[in-house]
C-alpha cells in the first residue's frame, strides 16, 4: 500500500474545497450582502408542475363539492408572492379588469364568484385533468429573478387541450421558497 504523505492529503483537501467554493458563487448571488442560491431551470419545472396539480386539485374539489376557496386561497398564498411584495398577474380570459395585482384579483380569476371581478367565471374550475408545460426558454443567469416562457396546454374531461401562451418571471422569497412575481397569459397569435 502506498503511504500519503500529509502535506500532499492537505494540498488535495484545499484543491477540494476551493473547488467546492467555485461550484458554490458560480451557482449562487449576492443579494442584500448575502451570498444565495440562483433559481435553476430544475426549481423551475418543479413549480410549474406543482402549480399545475394545485390548478387541477381546485377544479376536482369543486366538482365534489369539497371547500375549492380554501384550496384556491392556498393555491396564491403558494405559488404568488403576495406576501413578499408586488405581484403583476395578466390573466388571459378578461377584458375589464386586464391587471391583477393583489391576490383578491388572481383568487377571483381562478374560482370567479367575486363582485369586484364580476367577469371572472373561474379559470380553475374547468375540470382540466392535465396541464403540459412546453418551457420556449428559462432564463437564470443573473440577477434574483428567472423568467420562463412558453406554451401550456390545458386538457379537459374529454381530452381536449386548450393551449395558451406564458411569460411568468419567479423569485426566492427569504425563505428560499420559489414565488411567481409575474404571470402573463395569451391567446396563441395565429
Amino acid at each position: 500500500m502506498k503511504k500519503v504523505s500529509f502535506k500532499a492529503l492537505a494540498y488535495s483537501l484545499v484543491l477540494v474545497l476551493i473547488w467546492g467554493y467555485l461550484l458554490t458563487i458560480n451557482s449562487c448571488q449576492m443579494s442584500d450582502g448575502k451570498l444565495i442560491p440562483k433559481i435553476s431551470e430544475m426549481e423551475i419545472k418543479l413549480v410549474q408542475n406543482a402549480w399545475s396539480q394545485s390548478i387541477i386539485g381546485i377544479g376536482g374539489a369543486h366538482k365534489n363539492n369539497r371547500n375549492y376557496k380554501d384550496l384556491a386561497k392556498r393555491h396564491v398564498q403558494n405559488f404568488y408572492g403576495f406576501d413578499e411584495g408586488q405581484v403583476l398577474v395578466k390573466p388571459a380570459y378578461v377584458r375589464d379588469k386586464k391587471f391583477r395585482t393583489t391576490a383578491e384579483g388572481v383568487i377571483s380569476y381562478l374560482i370567479g364568484d367575486n363582485p369586484n371581478f364580476p367577469e371572472d367565471e373561474g379559470f380553475a374550475l374547468n375540470q382540466w385533468t392535465n396541464i403540459r408545460w412546453e418551457n420556449a426558454g428559462i432564463i437564470n443567469g443573473e440577477g434574483e429573478i428567472a423568467l420562463a416562457m412558453g406554451n401550456y396546454y390545458f386538457s379537459d374531461t374529454l381530452g381536449k387541450e386548450r393551449q395558451l401562451e406564458f411569460t411568468i418571471a419567479f423569485k426566492k422569497n427569504k425563505e428560499g421558497q420559489l414565488k411567481i412575481v409575474a404571470h402573463k397569459t395569451a391567446h396563441p397569435t395565429s
